[in-house]
């Protein structure tokens, strides 16, 4: 399920609104690869939305505007994108307003873990397809 608009649901986050537990948080960096003329910032979050809900909540800057951004939740650090927790597809893109900043919210189906390693990964779509241009290392911040 998508949610929107981001940051009223953050905002939820914040103030404690929903389900206490494990929250993790990253912010978003360009990759040391060369691929900076394309790079996106940004924060990305997984907090729990309930016993058995993840929200991950990820915005970007940056972007260029109208651009389609892809993104996707790992398990392990940024550069190990092969374990997917959920294909790109099974929540919404990002696509970037004016200025380039766009934001997007997904709801999996898992409790929030309170051990290991994941990270948030944005890519580009169309003509430069798959080409990643931002990720985030997620970091337990609030174990319950």
């Amino acid at each position: 399920m998508i949610f929107a608009p981001a940051r009223i649901l953050a905002a939820f986050v914040a103030l404690g609104a929903l389900a206490d537990g494990p929250s993790w948080t990253g912010t978003i960096a360009a990759l040391a690869d060369g691929t900076s003329e394309y790079s996106v910032g940004g924060t990305a979050s997984m907090t729990a939305g309930g016993p058995r809900n993840a929200i991950v909540s990820i915005s970007v800057a940056h972007g260029v505007p109208g651009q389609e951004y892809a993104w996707s939740l790992y398990r392990g650090a940024c550069g190990d994108d092969t374990r997917a927790v959920a294909p790109t597809g099974s929540y919404s893109t990002l696509v970037g307003i004016e200025g380039g900043d766009a934001s997007a919210i997904a709801e999996f189906n898992f409790a929030v873990p309170t051990s290991g390693a994941f990270h948030v990964s944005v890519a580009t779509t169309g003509q430069n397809a798959g080409l990643v241009v931002g990720c985030a290392n997620l970091e337990l911040v609030q174990g319950k």
